[in-house]
């Protein structure tokens, strides 16, 4: 324990005003003692309050600013008599003599007993001692001035004691918010982080993010929270999808559904007692930088979603965004869809809007977009549907990464709408479609930024100002770290943008990079630097055919999500962070083997667990039995992989399976 924890701890405001007035009535008994009788000096001694002996343990935090402006009143205007007393050259031998002769009283009784007149002595020793007894007084006031100055310092000391040193705000509690609140608070070691204050801000009721179901569904325009639709299931193994050295709970399904997901946060939160730090129900509406490009805070307007709508503001050191991307759809603008919108029946939608397979029953559907959603709502809706397509970039479906789905057919690109038809980029046309569902993704917009100015859309990006074209935020170092000049290089991270990542451990390496910068802003190198690395990046990609205002933050090319996440971590261990944290040692790779794994093989293993949920109970208990640790879900995933392959090789040998799916 440090002397300021040790004062804060033990001394109350009350005893540091009884420590004053002591020191104020020795002061003043002293001065009026100087011309008295040794027997009359002893007597005023002993009328000097003596400070509490009983010290108060309770905490002075809560009254040491008013208590420190109090003294610091005092001390100044004592410090003004000084000077005046002061000012007059000639009066300084004197108050010289007396200043002497006060702190002799102070020091010692007897000293003082000593430094006063004897009633014997003649009468010009007595008219000397009165002639320095005004003197004295000013003395008095200089002394008890500097009393009250030290007292006042004191007091201040305890307050910045018991403040933070940090005030860190991280806006979103999904996958994001929660592994950099973890990191933070638990991997960094404490050292580091010494009286750090983290809150993590969340506008939904729980911690989650896109797999925290709506409690009601909003109608358009009105937007959900989230995408979540109820069958709803992961498209990757759970064991690529956590923070290092937490795995999801024993006997999850290798491609659990969303509660499961959703658990898995609240895991987090509750295995390392995380939860006062958040705050749930709690809504960013605008954050403003108040300073200059050296040094500032981030002011936050934040709207208390369950009492009343109040808001309140609140100042941080470092801002941490990690509100995710998926809220705000993009759809294609496409010549005649508003004419084809007006036919009878006729219906548009987003995927965000999507919820029931059953709402598409006898429709006629195309689903536009081969991503995630798209792939997994084509597949929902085919069962039910009449009949089901999937717009895609190519029509050559085996080029898709994923296999067929049976009873869908596949088209081109969608290049216009007539009043009753729809028109494809092959030429081709069909006439009987009445729902087009947009699975085309979502735009990158942050209105708590953009509102207040500090992220302006703008599809020409510059260097100069942090901005987005809704596909991508510039200029940011690998993805993260803001290098907008008008703030220092560290006060805004952005965790969670990549994608074509394994999000959990993703967003574990740029909670590492983010955590160890802010404790110690020297690793960082100079705001050129970092710029000089974005072009290269962004140059690089032109290189290899890509157009990095249209990539956006789908992290592409060799090395892919693996490459980035290891090199932030390199990063770290080049700096001297190797082994600490969370960090590996000098030559370990952040990202393990078993999970590059795990995501090259997806396919193979979701066609395995699909064969192994279709064989029922047992089967899924067989394979799930005693499965525990991350290294028995790495083995899991192996023998799975394995056994699938067999599985294959012996359909394609009866001609059943042709290595995209079942014939």
């Amino acid at each position: 324990m440090d002397a300021g924890e040790c004062i804060a701890q033990e001394c109350s405001s009350s005893d540091l005003n009884a420590a004053a007035q002591y020191f104020l009535d020795l002061c003043t008994s002293t001065s009026s003692s100087a011309p008295s009788s040794p027997r009359s000096s002893t007597a005023s001694s002993s009328t000097v309050p003596a400070p509490s002996s009983s010290i108060s343990s309770s905490s002075a935090l809560s009254s040491s600013r008013a208590i420190g402006t109090s003294a610091s009143s005092a001390a100044s205007s004592s410090v003004s008599q000084s000077i005046a007393m002061t000012a007059s050259p000639s009066s300084s031998t004197a108050a010289s003599s007396a200043t002497s002769n006060t702190t002799a009283s102070l020091t010692s009784p007897s000293a003082a007993n000593s430094a006063a007149p004897n009633p014997s002595a003649s009468s010009t020793g007595t008219s000397s001692a009165m002639h320095l007894q005004p003197y004295t007084s000013h003395v008095t006031w200089v002394l008890s001035g500097m009393i009250l100055m030290l007292i006042s310092m004191i007091e201040l000391f305890i307050g910045n004691v018991g403040k933070p040193s940090k005030r860190i705000a991280i806006v979103g509690g999904g996958t994001g918010g929660v592994t950099a609140l973890k990191t933070l608070l638990v991997d960094l070691p404490e050292e580091e982080r010494s009286r750090w204050e983290v809150v993590l801000y969340e506008q939904k009721r729980d911690v989650g993010g896109v797999w925290l179901p709506d409690l009601n569904v909003p109608r358009p325009p009105e937007l959900p929270e989230t995408p979540l639709y109820p069958r709803l299931m992961t498209n990757t193994p759970h064991p690529t999808m956590t923070i290092p050295h937490f795995p999801f709970r024993p006997e999850t399904p290798l491609y659990p559904q969303h509660p499961d997901v959703q658990q898995y946060h609240v895991d987090i939160i509750n295995h390392w007692n995380l939860s006062s730090h958040l705050r749930l129900n709690h809504e960013i509406l605008e954050s403003r930088w108040i300073g200059s490009s050296e040094k500032g805070q981030w002011r936050l307007l934040i709207k208390d979603r369950l009492h009343n709508e109040t808001t309140a503001e609140e100042e941080f050191d470092h801002l941490i965004i990690a509100n995710g991307h998926n809220h705000y759809p993009y759809e294609p603008v496409i010549e005649g869809r508003e004419e084809w919108e007006r036919g009878a029946h006729h219906l548009i939608l987003h995927s965000i809007f999507y919820r029931n397979p059953e709402d598409f029953k006898a429709r006629n559907v195309i689903v536009v977009g081969g991503g995630a959603s798209g792939r997994d709502i084509a597949q929902q809706v085919v069962g039910f549907a009449n009949s089901t397509y999937v717009s895609l970039k190519t029509t050559d479906f085996r080029d898709f990464p994923f296999p067929d789905i049976p009873g869908a057919d596949f088209k081109p690109r969608i290049r216009s709408f007539k009043s009753g038809s729809i028109i494809f980029e092959d030429n081709t046309t069909l006439t009987h479609i009445d729902t087009v569902i947009f699975g085309t993704g979502y735009e990158n917009r942050i209105p708590f930024l953009t509102d207040s100015g500090h992220l302006s859309i703008n599809t020409t990006q510059s260097l100069d100002q942090l901005t987005t074209n809704l596909r991508y935020v510039r200029p940011l170092y690998r993805h993260l770290l803001s290098l907008d000049p008008a703030y220092p290089v560290g006060a805004l991270y952005f965790i969670g943008l990549p994608v074509f990542v394994a999000n959990a451990v993703s967003d574990s390496a740029q909670s590492l990079f983010t955590a160890f910068t802010i404790a110690d802003p020297s690793l960082l190198p100079p705001r050129s630097e970092l710029m000089n690395d974005l072009i290269t990046q962004e140059s690089n990609l032109r290189d290899a055919g890509f157009d990095p205002a249209y990539v956006g933050h789908r992290l592409v090319g060799e090395g892919g999500s693996e490459q980035y996440q290891d090199g932030l971590v390199k990063f770290l261990q080049e700096r001297g962070k190797a082994g600490h944290g969370g960090v590996p040692r000098l030559g370990q790779k952040f990202t393990e083997e078993w999970r590059s794994f795990g995501r090259d093989e997806g396919a193979l293993l979701r066609r395995g667990w699909q064969r192994v949920l279709d064989e029922g109970k047992d089967a899924i208990k067989h394979w799930l039995e005693g499965v525990v640790t991350e290294n028995q879900w790495a083995n899991l995933m192996r023998r799975l992989a394995e056994w699938e392959q067999g599985q294959e090789a012996n359909e394609v040998y009866n001609g059943r399976f042709d290595g995209y799916g079942y014939l």
